[in-house]
This record gives structure tokens, sequence and C-alpha cells, in this order.
């Protein structure tokens, strides 16, 4: 199903998946927060943070350079 990757050999949807999870986890361990910011609502932003961080890896240029097939020049910039 995964067809997308973030780095060789590991799909992109578990990759945001993990550092989605990591974040909040991380949060959590360290009891991080923000006055006035409820610590649920933290731990979801850092979530969804998380989750989208590197979804410029799936474009076209991005996928193509892992494969080593983008053209010389051309743009993979994935921010």
């Amino acid at each position: 199903m995964d067809s997308l990757f973030s780095h060789p050999g590991e799909p992109l949807t578990k990759h945001l998946a993990r550092v989605a999870d990591r974040g909040a986890t991380t949060l959590r361990q360290r009891r991080l927060s923000v006055a006035d910011l409820p610590d649920t609502l933290l731990r979801d932003l850092v979530f969804i943070a998380g989750a989208v961080h590197d979804m410029g890896k799936g474009t076209e240029n991005f996928q193509l350079y892992l494969n080593d097939k983008l053209p010389e020049g051309a743009n993979k910039n994935h921010a």
C-alpha cells in the first residue's frame, strides 16, 4: 500500500506516524507545557506537527531523488 518513501526503504506514512508518536511521548515524559494551553491540546498540536513535518517528501521530485532518478539540477527540496 505504501508507495511513497521518506528515506530509502522507509514508507512515508510510517515515518510520519513514528515522529508524531515520538513528539507526543517526549512532551508527556518531560512534562513540558505552555502557559494557558491545555496539556491535551498541546499534545495534539505536537502530534499533528510531527505527522505533517515531512509531507513535502511525497512530491514527485523527492521520490525520484530517493530512487536516483531525479534529473541533475532538478529541485528535490521537500520543505
